[in-house]
């Protein structure tokens, strides 16, 4: 059996649920009570809920020691060991962010979980709405988008040397890119947010083979349209419409979405599963 190292998991966060999607005749997000209101997941804290779930210890990575207080509460409410769920509030995005989410480790062998989103937080969207025409796309969400890549450059920097460590003591040194589907296609509407995730996928196939050199097995899992709360605003809900429609992202169906707990099980596969591909998809149902 493998060592269960600290996964290590940067983007964790939540939204209030306003908007109910369903597949199937069930909602199709993963649910957290936050101060006693039903909230949506994302993909880092539906980790943190799954890997703790199979005693994995977590350590979560956010901005703000309130947010993740209340995330590590919802988790022990849903019947998550609160002995394995541990937090960090730093900003990953940064060197000092960096250091600080090592220290928390305090020399503990760790696996990474990259999942940090748009901006890692740091950006409000006009209207909520990413999906613009390419003419009404600002400089600054381009560069907000792409600051995705150069935070993982300058997390991988800072952990490279603890993982080598590991390699040397003959311990897993694994890590998971969190990128997505739309790094692997194009759609209207989607090309500062194609070009970001492109370039994060670009950026995980190019050092892939010097990190398999060190001894560390790193894997991408490509998440499609996850039902984490992003979509529910009327703005962009409206822009997955045109896309069912005009790009039959959907094969002919409205928008569906999945889960984010399907993550989750990816994340776990690459992680513990002996063979698992280093490259998976999760996609929602009906999704091209």
């Amino acid at each position: 059996m493998q060592i269960r190292t600290t996964c290590v998991i940067t983007g964790c966060g939540t939204k209030p649920v306003r908007h109910v999607f369903t597949h199937d005749n069930e909602p199709t997000h993963t649910s957290i009570p936050i101060c006693g209101i039903d909230h949506k997941m994302n993909i880092g804290t539906a980790c943190a809920a799954h890997l703790s779930r199979h005693d994995v210890p977590v350590l979560m990575v956010a901005r703000n020691s309130d947010s993740l207080e209340n995330i590590r509460n919802g988790l022990i409410d849903l019947g998550c060991n609160a002995d394995l769920i541990s937090y960090c509030a730093a900003d990953a995005t940064t060197d000092t962010g960096a250091i600080e989410i090592i220290k928390a480790l305090d020399g503990r062998p760790f696996s990474w979980i990259q999942s940090l989103g748009l901006g890692a937080g740091t950006y409000d969207l006009p209207d909520e709405n990413p999906y613009l025409p390419v003419e009404k796309i600002s400089p600054k969400l381009l560069e907000v988008e792409l600051g995705i890549v150069v935070a993982t450059h300058c997390l991988l920097t800072h952990f490279l040397p603890h993982l080598r460590e590991q390699v040397k003591k003959d311990l897993p040194a694994k890590i998971v890119f969190i990128t997505s589907m739309s790094g692997v296609r194009g759609y209207r509407f989607g090309s500062a947010h194609v070009a970001a995730k492109h370039a994060l996928t670009g950026f995980v196939r190019g050092i892939h083979a010097e990190l398999i050199d060190m001894g560390i097995t790193p894997f991408e899992v490509r998440p499609g349209g996850i039902d984490t709360g992003f979509y529910d605003p009327e703005s962009v809900r409206k822009v997955m419409d045109v896309l069912a429609k005009q790009d039959n992202m959907w094969s002919g169906f409205p928008p569906t979405f999945a889960p984010p707990l399907k993550v989750a099980e990816a994340v776990y596969r690459a992680l513990f599963i002996d063979g698992c591909p280093i490259e998976q998809e999760v996609r929602a149902p009906h999704q091209n």
